[in-house]
């Protein structure tokens, strides 16, 4: 339960890291995420989210799981307003107090998958 407090609380983002060129906003609902790597799936939490990017955590090393910068992976988020698929490349991990933290540019949302971003982005 204290990792999902911390995570909510919201670890500041290392802004010196954030590359994204839209403003970014925390969440302020619980998304949980889903994504598979080497065959094998893992969950997180979308911490904050902006139209060209998100930050994702999780109490697992994102390294160790194989999940490394240039990376593209498929995350399965779990809105209020839908679910969604959204496909990103992996831009920075970093470890903040125990919670791993990484970055990810988006590289395809379709368009049915696009509501609930657009919707969360207006929300939170």
């Amino acid at each position: 339960m204290e990792f999902f407090k911390r995570l909510w609380m919201g670890i500041e983002a290392d802004e010196s890291q954030d590359r994204r060129h839209s403003n970014r906003r925390e969440m302020t609902v619980v998304c949980a995420t889903s994504f598979t790597v080497q065959d094998e799936q893992k969950r997180a939490l979308l911490l904050d989210l902006s139209p060209s990017g998100a930050r994702f955590g999780t109490a697992i090393d994102a390294r160790s799981i194989g999940l490394h910068e240039g990376e593209v992976v498929d995350f399965h988020v779990s809105t209020p307003f839908g679910a969604a698929t959204w496909t990103g490349k992996v831009v920075w991990t970093r470890l903040a107090d125990t919670i791993y933290t990484w970055g990810v540019q988006f590289t395809e949302v379709l368009i049915r998958d696009k509501e609930p971003l657009d919707r969360l982005l207006s929300t939170s």
